[in-house]
C-alpha cells in the first residue's frame, strides 16, 4: 500500500498546531475494541486519553475544542447491540450520554433495532450535535420520536435493512429533530456514511444515493452525492437541501467488455472557513459479473458546488474511512488501510488491522505516515494536548518496608497526575496529596503493612475512572528475627534484645522478655556515646552499626 508514495514520504515535515484525535483498535477474540488517543501533528505526544467508557471510538471534537462527541457501548448496558453517543469533557473528564435506548431495546428482543451512531458533528457553538445512524435488522426508527406522538418513528417501507437516518440533538440530549431518513439499503451505497456541520453557518454536509443517468444506458443507475442540507426537519423533502457534487457511472458500449462503473462520494470534512468541503470518492466497477477493487481518492469542492478538484489518487483496493482538516486549513489528515474481501467479493468496508494515519497538504504533495496501524477515524481538534492523559505509574519511594512497621507516606512518582488523581493500595484508595504533575504523595497507615506481601500501587483519575496505564509492586517484607545477647559496658547486665533484618538507618532495638528458640549469639561491643550505646553488630562478613537505646 502506498509504495509508490515512498519519495514522498521524504518531504519536510508540514506544521500545523492542535491535536489529533482517533481510534486505537486492541484485537481481543479476534474483535476490534477501540481505544481514544490523541497525537501531536509532528507525531510526538502520541498518548492514550483516559475515558470510561468500554470501547471509546470515532471521537469528533467541538468547533472550540473542549469536548469530544464518542461512540461506545453503554457502560451499563453492555449486553445491548447498539451503540450510543457520548459527551466528553476533555480537560475534566466529565461524561454524559446524549443518546440512549428506549425501554425494553435490549437484546435478544426479537427485531432489536441494531444502531450504529459512527459519525457525529458539532454545530458551531457547541450547543447541538448532528448524529448519525446505522440502523440494522429492523424498519422501525431507534430510538427516538420525532412528532413527539409517544411512538417510535416508522420506515415508509418493512423490510430489514441497512438504513442511515439523521439526528440533530441538543448536547444536554435533549431537543431532538429527524433531519433525514435514507432509503432502503442505502446505507450498502455510503449514503448516510459521514456527516459534518460548518464551522461558520447552520448547514450540514450529508452523502445521501440518488439516481443518475448512466453513460451509455436508457436506465439510471445509483450513486452517492455530497448535499449541503439546513438542520431543519425533513430537510429533503422541503427544499432545505441542494447538492455538492456530480458522482457519475457509466456501462460499458458494445464495443466493450461488459462492465458497470459507479462513483460514491462520502465522509464529508468542512475546511476552517466553511468554504469548502473535502471527501472521499470511491469509484467501483464490475466486469463482467465480478466486482473489482475500488479506488478511492480525495477531493475538495466548494459550498457552492464549484471547483470539485482531486487532491490525491490512492491505489486500487486502497480504503478511507474518514478525514479532517487543519485548523490552518493547509492540510488533510485520514486514515487508509486495504479494502476487505468477504467470500472472494469485494465489500465497502475496510480491513481494520491495516488502517493507519496519514497527512496530505490541500494541494495534494507532502504525503507522509503519521501513525503505524491499527489507527483509524482521525479528526483534528485546535487545540492542543489535553490535560487528562493517562497516569503512568513510574516508582515509588520507599519501595518497601519489613512487616509490623509503623505508618509512613509513599511518593509516588510518574507523569500525567491530575490534582485529583488517588493513590491506590490494591483495590484501596489511600489518602492522596497533589504535589505536581509528576508526584504524589499517600499516608500508608501501619495496618497496612502488618504482614508481609505484595502491593500493587497504581493512580486512577477519579474524574474518569481509568486507572493508570501503568503500576509498581511494593513489597512488605517478612522480618528476619535475630535475637542477639548484648553485653553493656555501663553496668555488665545483659539485655536480651531482638532485631529485624534487613534494617535501614537508625533502629531502636526493644528488650524481649525472654530469648527466642531461634536466636544465635552475635559479638557486639558496645561503644558509649552519650545515654545511649552505639552497638557494632556482626552479621556474616559485614559490620554495621545501630543506635541502642538503654532502657
Amino acid at each position: 500500500m502506498l509504495g509508490w508514495a515512498a519519495n514522498s514520504m521524504a518531504l519536510a515535515q508540514p506544521l500545523a498546531s492542535g491535536t489529533i484525535y482517533y481510534s486505537r483498535y486492541q484485537f481481543p477474540q479476534g474483535q476490534p475494541m477501540a481505544e481514544l488517543w490523541a497525537i501531536s501533528p509532528d507525531g510526538s505526544a502520541d498518548q492514550r486519553i483516559a475515558v470510561n467508557l468500554p470501547e471509546p471510538g470515532f471521537p469528533v471534537p467541538s468547533k472550540q475544542g473542549l469536548h469530544l462527541a464518542l461512540t461506545s457501548l453503554d457502560p451499563a448496558a453492555q449486553n445491548q447491540i447498539r451503540r450510543d453517543v457520548f459527551l466528553f469533557h476533555i480537560q475534566s473528564g466529565a461524561l454524559s450520554k446524549i443518546t440512549g435506548l428506549r425501554p425494553g431495546n435490549i437484546f435478544p428482543v426479537p427485531n432489536f433495532p441494531a444502531s450504529f451512531p459512527f459519525h457525529k458533528a458539532f454545530s458551531p457553538d457547541g450547543s447541538r450535535l448532528a448524529i448519525l445512524f446505522y440502523n440494522f435488522a429492523s424498519a422501525t426508527v431507534p430510538p427516538y420520536d420525532s412528532d413527539d406522538d409517544g411512538d417510535a418513528d416508522t420506515l415508509p417501507f418493512s423490510s430489514s435493512s441497512v438504513i442511515p437516518v439523521l439526528y440533530v440533538f441538543g448536547a444536554d440530549g435533549s431537543a431532538k429533530d429527524l433531519i433525514h431518513i435514507g432509503e432502503f439499503n442505502e446505507g450498502l451505497y455510503h449514503g448516510g456514511n459521514g456527516v459534518d456541520w460548518s464551522p461558520q453557518q447552520d448547514l450540514l454536509a450529508f452523502p445521501i444515493k440518488i439516481a443518475v443517468p448512466f453513460a451509455n444506458s436508457p436506465v439510471n443507475g445509483f450513486v452517492t452525492a455530497l448535499f449541503a442540507i439546513e438542520p431543519v426537519q425533513d430537510a429533503m423533502n422541503v427544499g432545505r437541501a441542494r447538492r455538492l457534487t456530480s458522482p457519475a457511472g457509466r456501462i460499458s458500449s458494445i464495443f466493450e467488455p461488459p462492465s458497470v462503473t459507479w462513483q460514491n462520494d462520502f465522509q464529508p470534512a468542512f475546511s476552517p472557513n466553511g468554504q469548502q468541503v473535502a471527501y472521499v470518492r470511491l469509484q467501483s466497477i464490475i466486469s463482467g459479473a465480478l466486482r473489482q477493487l475500488s479506488t478511492p481518492s480525495l477531493r475538495i469542492v466548494n459550498t457552492d458546488g464549484s471547483n470539485d478538484r482531486e487532491v490525491i489518487r490512492l491505489k486500487v483496493g486502497d480504503y478511507v474511512t474518514h478525514l479532517s482538516w487543519s485548523p490552518d486549513g493547509n492540510l488533510l489528515v485520514f486514515d487508509l488501510g486495504k479494502q476487505a474481501v468477504i467470500q472472494g467479493i469485494p465489500a465497502d468496508l475496510p480491513v481494520t488491522e491495516t488502517l493507519e494515519l496519514y497527512l496530505v497538504k490541500t494541494d495534494g504533495t507532502g504525503l507522509r505516515k503519521l501513525h503505524n496501524a491499527p489507527a483509524a477515524f482521525p479528526t483534528w481538534s485546535p487545540v492542543g494536548q489535553p490535560a487528562n492523559l493517562i497516569p503512568i505509574v513510574r516508582r515509588t519511594t520507599p519501595q518497601a518496608v519489613i512487616a509490623g512497621s509503623a505508618g509512613f507516606t509513599l511518593t509516588v512518582s510518574g507523569s500525567n497526575f491530575a490534582p485529583a488523581a488517588a493513590v491506590y493500595w490494591n483495590e484501596m484508595p489511600l489518602p492522596t496529596t497533589f504535589i505536581s504533575e509528576t508526584q504524589l504523595d499517600a499516608v500508608v497507615p501501619r495496618e497496612k503493612v502488618a504482614l508481609p506481601g505484595t502491593v500493587i500501587v497504581a493512580v486512577v483519575e477519579p474524574n474518569s475512572g481509568v486507572r493508570s496505564r501503568t503500576s509498581v509492586t511494593f513489597t512488605i517484607e517478612r522480618a528476619a528475627r535475630l535475637t542477639i545477647r548484648a553485653t553493656v559496658a555501663a553496668n555488665q547486665t545483659v539485655r536480651v534484645m531482638t532485631l529485624f533484618w534487613p534494617i535501614t538507618g537508625d533502629f531502636f532495638l526493644e528488650e524481649t522478655e525472654s530469648l527466642s528458640a531461634s536466636w544465635r549469639e552475635v559479638q557486639v561491643a558496645p561503644i558509649t556515646s552519650g545515654n545511649e550505646k552505639l552497638v557494632p553488630i556482626v552479621i556474616g562478613s559485614g559490620q554495621r552499626f545501630y543506635r541502642l537505646s538503654l532502657r
